[in-house]
């Protein structure tokens, strides 16, 4: 366990460097000409994302070292035969925990607006001053909601109350994101784009992971749905599967400019939808089986819930099938040389025919596109 504490605390520390390494460059690297409110939201997004590792990772670092302190020098901070108390390990360790889901989501959300591929005849995404106060906003109330995870330790009804407002507020900048997103789309025409489809299918998702949040801040409901199945596809639609739409959105966009290969059109599309459809057979089912009672963590479970834990068994194998035909598009791509011939989606990197190399951009670089 002591291993795995100064583990942690040097992955927190590289963490903290880089964070540090992204503000400066955003700060003091950036275009003279190019002020906040032209930079990219992706940028914005990073740079909040670093902001939130710098204020989180510190205290879960000294929750850390507090708990080696009691296991190692007879110190009592989280044991309560000396005084000390477990909830504090608790408070701290959300104080991280929960900024933390923001640190994972917000890269994504500057994926989804970075590509201009999807919005041709469009400069930029609908409101981008509101979507940056969006994206502060929150990052700032994400930093004080944290015990919403904790309401069954014990909470004076003045602490629940402030919790439960303060969680639901986190709503607001959040559909505002989200409508500005669609009111983007608002006039195309075609969606048959392989990005396109990751970029609607994450905010679907991510949008249906929010509103379980909302019914989870709730203290009474969340008090009687704690630690059953209904939690668990809550945040695994709001990160596992957002975050990780993500991720595959920002493969689909950045592929041709890493490898300067394309990739096949209607395998893509195979892989979007039995991930799609795969992860929402899985998790969808865990709402109906949380509600009726079925805790986490327990690997037996009675007959009469046979239906639900099937359903999520076979989303898990349709998943698992995209994901190795996600790796045999990929492949296909590399061996069989479907090398990229033009650039056209826009952007800087569409003045270079094929891959973006270093030092390509020796002056001041100046955007008037959000």
């Amino acid at each position: 366990m002591d291993i795995v504490i100064f583990r942690l605390h040097l992955a927190g520390l590289s963490s903290i460097l880089g964070a540090l390494n992204f503000l400066v460059t955003i700060f003091a690297l950036r275009s003279h000409r190019l002020n906040f409110e032209q930079m990219s939201l992706f940028v914005w997004c990073v740079g909040v994302t670093a902001f939130l590792l710098l204020l989180s990772l510190p205290v879960l670092a000294g929750a850390l070292t507090m708990l080696l302190f009691d296991r190692n020098f007879s110190t009592s901070f989280f044991t309560p035969l000396g005084g000390g108390s477990p909830t504090m390990y608790q408070h701290l360790f959300w104080f991280f925990g929960h900024p933390e889901v923001y640190i994972l989501i917000l890269p994504a959300f500057g994926v989804v607006r970075e590509r201009r591929g999807y919005l041709r005849g469009k400069k930029e995404v609908f409101g981008v001053v509101g979507m940056i106060y969006a994206i502060v906003a929150i990052a700032l109330v994400g930093c004080v909601v944290w015990a919403h995870h904790i309401y069954t330790v014990g909470m004076d009804i003045d602490g629940r109350g402030y919790f439960i407002a303060a969680t639901i507020i986190i709503a607001v900048p959040t559909g505002v994101k989200v409508f500005s997103w669609l009111i983007t789309f608002f006039g195309r025409r075609n969606f048959n784009s392989p990005l396109l489809c990751w970029v609607v299918g994450f905010l679907f998702l991510f949008t249906v992971g929010g509103l379980t949040g909302i019914i989870l801040a709730n203290v009474r409901l969340d008090v009687l749905l704690h630690d059953t199945y209904f939690v668990v596809a809550h945040f695994h639609y709001v990160l596992r599967i957002g975050a990780v739409f993500g991720i595959f959105a920002a493969l689909y966009l950045w592929w041709r400019l890493i490898t300067g290969c394309v990739l096949d059109r209607l395998g893509s599309v195979v892989v979007f939808f039995l991930i799609f459809v795969g992860v929402n057979i899985t998790f969808f089912p865990m709402h109906f089986a949380g509600l009726l009672g079925i805790p986490r963590k327990i690997v037996d479970y009675p007959d009469c819930f046979i239906l639900w834990n099937n359903l999520s068994s076979l989303g898990a194998l349709l998943r698992t099938l995209g994901l190795f035909l996600f790796f045999a598009v990929c492949g296909t791509s590399l061996l069989e040389g479907q090398f990229l011939l033009t650039n056209s989606g826009g952007g800087l990197e569409s003045t270079f025919a094929g891959v973006t190399f270093s030092h390509s951009y020796q002056d001041c670089i100046y955007s008037s596109q959000g």
